[in-house]
């Protein structure tokens, strides 16, 4: 797959998830995902923080669509950077 799309795609799926676990927690506990996982340390890669899960999803996503080993960085710090812009724009 190509980079840009791969980016996009990655981006869209993890703030996606961010919001839907957030949004199920509220309205499950009536606290979002940041009170609810307070003293959690592995949460905070992988459902609570927009720009910390492209650490980890950005990887997954990245080796399993097919990208190469030299552009993983590039994936990575380009999810990290969208997907805080799209975190500012759906909350």
């Amino acid at each position: 797959m190509q980079l840009i799309p791969s980016i996009l795609l990655i981006s869209a799926a993890t703030v996606g998830l961010h919001v839907a676990v957030d949004e199920f927690l509220f309205s499950l506990t009536g606290k979002g995902s940041d009170d609810y996982f307070r003293h959690s340390i592995i949460a905070k890669p992988l459902i609570t923080c927009a720009t910390c899960m492209a650490s980890f999803w950005g990887t997954v996503g990245h080796f399993y669509l097919g990208g190469d080993f030299a552009l993983w960085p590039v994936t990575v710090l380009a999810c990290a950077f969208l997907n805080t812009l799209f975190n500012r724009w759906v909350s």
